[in-house]
Order: structure tokens, then C-alpha cells, then sequence
């Protein structure tokens, strides 16, 4: 099993590696667009890395980011290479889950098979 952690500018995430599902879990004070993107693009390399096409997601950020940035970070998504992948995220804060559904929704319109959760062990199940 893999276990590691990456470090980026104002956050961390926590990978590892169990039956084919990369975990990812993200940790920080605060969410901006630029952490968004950083933290997903380090999880885009460890999917490819792993060489798994089904990605965990948990999200533990205190401060949630900008709503009006979570239509452009998801265009941002769609260039990072989780085409034809299995997605799960869990947002344990909750406060933006509707607009977190609109982007799944969005993401299956792109050939990512995407669904958010607002607990690990429902998004575990489903992938």
C-alpha cells in the first residue's frame, strides 16, 4: 500500500493507495481558486503515477473557497487528464455540496464519471 504526502502553498495532501483507488485527502486552512487547482493538478500526477483510473477525494479545508471560482476551476479540471476515470469527493464542510453536484454533473458531460459525497463511506461504496 502506498501512503505518502505531498506539500503545496497552503495546503497538504495525504495519498494512498488501496485495491486500485487512490485516496487523496486535503488538508489546509483555506480554500482559494489557486489552491484548487494546485492541489488537484498534484492529484492528477499521482493518478497517472498510480496508473488507477478510480480517485478518492476528501476535501478538509476550514475556510471554503469562492463559489463564483468553482465553474472555472472545473474548466481547469477537464485539461488534467482524469478522462474516463471513476471520481468520488467529499467535502466535509457541506456549505457548497449543490454547487459541488453541478460540477459533477458537468464532469460527466466531459467523460469523467464524477459524484460528490458528503461522507467517505458512501463515496467508498460507490466507487
Amino acid at each position: 500500500m502506498l501512503r505518502r504526502v505531498e506539500h503545496g502553498e497552503g495546503f497538504e495532501v495525504h495519498f494512498s493507495l488501496t485495491g486500485g483507488v487512490l485516496r487523496a485527502q486535503v488538508e489546509g486552512l483555506h480554500d482559494s481558486f489557486e489552491i484548487s487547482v494546485a492541489y488537484w493538478a498534484k492529484i492528477a500526477e499521482e493518478r497517472r503515477r498510480c496508473d488507477v483510473r478510480r480517485v478518492l477525494v476528501i476535501e478538509n479545508l476550514i475556510e471554503d473557497g469562492r463559489p463564483d471560482q468553482l465553474l472555472a476551476l472545473f474548466e481547469r479540471l477537464t485539461t488534467m487528464g482524469f478522462d474516463g476515470c471513476k471520481v468520488a469527493f467529499v467535502d466535509n464542510g457541506n456549505e457548497q455540496l449543490s454547487l459541488h453536484e453541478h460540477i459533477a454533473i458537468l464532469a460527466r458531460e466531459h467523460g469523467i464519471l464524477a459524484a460528490v459525497f458528503s461522507e467517505e463511506s458512501a463515496a467508498t461504496i460507490w466507487l
